[in-house]
């Protein structure tokens, strides 16, 4: 998406970027260079909360026997983290009437996370 957003730029479109932090400790990586209008959204704290868990759940999906319910646990941890974050975003009020204000031409979303197409 930093390369997208970092090619629409050059091309002088005015380009911004909402990023919802789901990392506190990945949060100052924007993937952009050129993009410099970035909406930083504040980890919600059920994610904060997960993530400290995040290394330990990592480190065993590496070293343990493939199985489907080690794999379906990992999904619910994501799922739960995406709609916790989500719903940060869209309670944040503020947040909502300026995003409205902006009247935006085109949004583009995460394949991943559709949460960027929830607001009309």
């Amino acid at each position: 998406m930093g390369a997208i957003a970092d090619t629409l730029t050059e091309a002088g479109h005015n380009v911004t970027i909402l990023m919802p932090v789901m990392d506190i400790e990945q949060q100052d990586k924007t993937g952009v260079k050129l993009t410099q209008h970035i909406i930083k959204v504040p980890c919600d704290p059920r994610v904060a909360e997960m993530s400290k868990d995040k290394r330990d759940i990592l480190s065993k999906m590496w070293i343990s026997q493939p199985s489907i319910l080690v794999m379906l646990e990992t999904a619910q941890i994501m799922t739960k983290s995406f709609t916790y974050q989500c719903e940060r975003v869209f309670k944040d009020e503020q947040l909502m009437k300026r995003l409205r204000e902006e009247n935006f031409d085109v949004g583009i979303a995460e394949a991943m996370s559709v949460c960027g197409f929830g607001e009309d």
